[in-house]
């Protein structure tokens, strides 16, 4: 499919016009390299924030190839999963669907005056290019990618994803509800 490039930048501009809850998600998507179908179905108990970085364990349910999986998350994104918490004790972190999370992301896209494609009818930067991001922002660290998952102890993963977690980090050094702000500081 026709896509337009997917930058630190981009993903800052597009979080900038996003209903907070959704800016929450888009950093969690970009923070982990989570399908948005994994990151609307996990629940509280499915969380260790006990531990750096923080874990998420996927059930095969929640899984598009139906196998469950361990995905580390940024700081960052586990900031915004514990704001997604309150105080709440269980249930799904994020309380809304996949679905008004898209028409969100149309909205934004629209906005921001993104093309779509001229092969089908999408916009050229989708929910799942925030993934795509991730996996290739980590392609240059070591390994981290899917097969490390099976090659490699849990240590060595969370050493190597310490180190390339600055490069998955969509606001580093900026707050994020500054971040509209931040943005159009830097266009000027």
């Amino acid at each position: 499919t026709e896509e337009m490039e997917l930058d630190r930048k981009m993903i800052q501009r597009i979080c900038s016009v996003l209903p907070e809850w959704c800016q929450s998600l888009a950093i969690v998507l970009a923070g982990s390299g989570m399908r948005i179908g994994e990151a609307t179905s996990f629940e509280i108990k499915d969380i260790d924030l006990s531990v750096s970085p923080a874990r998420i364990y996927l059930k095969a349910s929640y899984t598009k190839n139906k196998k469950a999986r361990m995905v580390l998350i940024t700081e960052e994104a586990k900031q915004e999963v514990i704001k997604m918490i309150g105080d709440r004790t269980a249930g799904q972190v994020f309380l809304k669907n996949q679905n008004t999370f898209n028409y969100h992301w149309i909205r934004a896209m629209r906005a921001l005056n993104i093309p779509k494609s001229h092969l089908v009818d999408r916009y050229m930067i989708h929910p799942h290019m925030l993934r795509k991001w991730f996996l290739s922002e980590l392609a240059g660290h070591s390994g981290y990618l899917s097969d490390s998952y099976r090659r490699y102890s849990t240590k060595t993963i969370v050493s190597e994803f310490l180190k390339a977690e600055s490069a998955i980090t969509v606001f580093p050094g900026i707050e994020k509800l500054d971040a509209s702000t931040a943005f159009e500081a830097a266009e000027a």
